[in-house]
């Protein structure tokens, strides 16, 4: 609920408890979008104007005054920043008026009595909100805290629900892409590697913030004794990658190690945030090799990023050598097929300009020594990367074995 006029340097300001009431508030605290705390007062009322007394206090101190430790008359005379600010209301006939005056120039008769106190005895309704440091420490997990800045709904504490699923989900599965490059590639394929490390770099949410929509995140499991696991690179990688913004020659440069498929998902994050126009920040920190980092990526920069991945076509390839049977070749259309007995698998791809001879030449059902290349092609409308097979050398079996 807003009481004050939003049109000022203070911005819109939010209700948190009402403490005496005739028609209207009279005296309440209120919040910014910052977490800032304010007491206020109304000092005068006239037919064309309301003025308020707005002191700045900690959250702290605003316990003791709603609690009863601290006199309203002592809570109104001093700031402790040692500033205080005079609001003038025009009830919409003129902009209001914001004044920033000293402890000192605060006017005794608009005090309350010396002696009046509060006495609230219900629970505070604004959580207090630690920092992931505090979280990290505490925990011995890492900690993030992710923002969320909808264009209508800034400083709400409010998100659309549909809007909010789709990001955190699709965050998710860019921090698990983004750990992949820290995974032993050995024989695994990457859908095993995923099921194995998917809990190491799984999240929680642990609460909610005011000042945009945000989330405090914490992860699920802890790192080794060194602080190191999968989710701390994909921290890494991504905070590199959010600081690349949409600088095109840094945003290569990055992903090219990364991979298509991180690339991928941190793209399909990246569409999300930008398609309500959200812009985001987030914060993280890390318990043992004490990390702190924060990032911050508006919508134009997140869309600007996103078509970029999506242009580039990003590849990784690797090559391997396999002892295979010739099931089919279509020399016309380029296209093979292998058979490996060895890890009872098919191979089908293309065949490439500089094997086309020697393919041409070869015998269905013989068995050969296969070079091939494997890549995997990152694509915007495929839930799954694609995989693509090249055959670059195709040499008779017996022959090898004669060597």
């Amino acid at each position: 609920m807003n009481l004050l006029p939003s049109d000022t340097a203070l911005g819109t300001l939010y209700l948190v408890e009402t403490y005496e009431f005739y028609d209207r508030p009279l005296l309440f605290s209120c919040r910014n979008g910052a977490e800032q705390f304010f007491l206020v007062l109304l000092i005068e009322e006239a037919s064309a104007l309301d003025r308020w007394l707005l002191v700045p206090v900690s959250r702290a101190r605003l316990l003791d005054v709603r609690a009863g430790e601290e006199d309203l008359a002592s809570a109104f005379s001093w700031s402790e920043s040692g500033r205080v600010w005079v609001l003038t209301d025009f009830r919409g006939q003129h902009p209001s008026e914001l004044r920033n005056i000293s402890n000192e120039e605060i006017d005794a008769a608009w005090l309350p009595e010396k002696g009046e106190r509060l006495t609230c005895r219900e629970h505070f309704p604004v959580p207090e909100v630690s920092r992931p440091k505090q979280r990290a420490a505490a925990s011995g997990r890492d900690a993030l805290d992710l923002k969320l800045f909808f264009p209508d709904l800034s400083s709400s504490g409010r998100a659309p629900m549909d809007s909010v699923g789709h990001i955190f989900s699709d965050f998710q599965h860019s921090i698990d892409a983004l750990a992949i490059p820290a995974m032993q590639k050995g024989d695994a394929t990457w859908k095993q590697q995923k099921k194995v490390r998917s809990s190491e770099t799984a999240l929680l949410i642990e609460g909610t913030f005011y000042g945009s929509f945000g989330v405090q995140i914490t992860a699920a499991s802890h790192g080794d004794l060194f602080g190191h696991s999968a989710l701390s690179i994909a921290l890494e990688n991504l905070f590199t990658l959010v600081d690349a913004k949409a600088d095109e020659d840094r945003l290569r440069e990055i992903l090219k190690p990364i991979g298509a498929r991180a690339a991928q998902r941190y793209s399909r994050f990246l569409s999300t945030v930008a398609h309500d126009g959200v812009s985001f920040a987030v914060e993280w920190a890390a318990p043992v090799t004490k990390s702190y980092r924060t990032a911050r990526l508006n919508s134009e920069e997140a869309r600007a990023a996103a078509a970029f991945i999506l242009r580039s076509e990003l590849k990784e390839s690797r090559q391997e050598v396999v002892v295979a049977t010739l099931v089919g070749l279509n020399r016309r259309t380029r296209v093979f097929e292998l058979w490996v007995e060895e890890d009872k698998r098919s191979i089908v791809g293309k065949i490439s300009l500089q094997a086309l001879a020697v393919a041409s030449g070869a015998t269905i059902s013989e068995r050969y020594v296969a070079t091939v290349v494997e890549s995997l092609e990152a694509q915007e409308l495929l839930e799954e990367e694609r995989r693509l097979y090249e055959l670059i050398d195709l040499k008779p079996l017996a022959s090898q074995e004669h060597k």
